[in-house]
């Protein structure tokens, strides 16, 4: 079954070694790479939002 070449993102466990500039930098990835879906995208906002206690 293809995904159109597309893999599921795996979002890391943002855990206290992770600065908040590290956060937004790994976002800043995935938002720049196009093989990552609307859905994951999605999650990983929602993931980094979370984890910065942004509401």
């Amino acid at each position: 079954m293809s995904t159109s070449g597309r893999t599921a993102l795996e979002i890391p466990n943002f855990d206290r070694s992770w600065l908040p500039q590290d956060i937004t930098g790994w976002l800043d990835t995935v938002e720049e790479d196009e093989g990552v879906s609307e859905a994951d995208l999605a999650r990983a906002r929602t993931a980094v939002a979370e984890a910065l206690g942004v509401e």
